[in-house]
């Protein structure tokens, strides 16, 4: 899987959520990649999850970065994807104050979308999976099932 590959975004199709940080810093930083998604319990999705392909907790979003070996690195978890990619395309200090600031907005939101059992945007994304956002919905550019 190297070569001239790009990297590849997984995520939920018609869904922000948590990808939509990932894919404002890559748009930022210019990286081109694949927006890959699955429809939420679709017959893929389940069997990609159930395959391990999702990572250990089985979660999404995952990063997938083709000229890390021959498979490709896969990388878990929202935040760790954005601090390893916000430091790989200078969007992360070196500086152990200013870590320690980004670090710590990262978890206060963390803690409000914990504490409020439902994140601001769900019922966006509620209506976008009904179909009757205010846009019309929308989708990524490539979408599996």
């Amino acid at each position: 899987m190297s070569g001239t590959a790009k990297p590849k975004l997984v995520y939920f199709a018609n869904l922000g959520g948590r990808a939509e940080p990932i894919i404002m810093l890559l748009k930022l930083a210019g990286v081109e990649f694949d927006d890959e998604r699955y429809k939420l319990g679709s017959p893929e999705y389940v069997a990609a999850k159930s395959a391990g392909e999702f990572g250990p907790t089985g979660g999404l979003p995952v990063w997938i970065d083709p000229q890390k070996g021959p498979e490709g690195k896969k990388y878990y978890e929202t935040n760790f994807i954005l601090r390893m990619l916000g430091a790989r395309y200078g969007y992360y200090s070196t500086d152990p104050d200013t870590m320690w600031e980004i670090d710590v907005c990262m978890d206060k939101v963390e803690q409000v979308l914990g504490r409020s059992g439902i994140a601001p945007h769900s019922k966006y994304m509620l209506a976008i999976l009904r179909k009757d956002a205010p846009d019309g919905g929308g989708g990524p550019s490539e979408e599996i099932a």
